[in-house]
């Protein structure tokens, strides 16, 4: 999980901002990448 604060916050404000459901699917893939 350490690495997703390592990428643009803008982007992922923006994706909270417009689409959580897409926001999650995001932070999801990033964790299985994390594994």
């Amino acid at each position: 999980m350490k690495n997703i604060y390592f990428l643009d916050t803008s982007y992922i404000l923006a994706l909270e901002i417009r689409n959580e459901d897409a926001h999650k699917k995001v932070l999801q893939n990033w964790t299985a990448l994390e594994r």
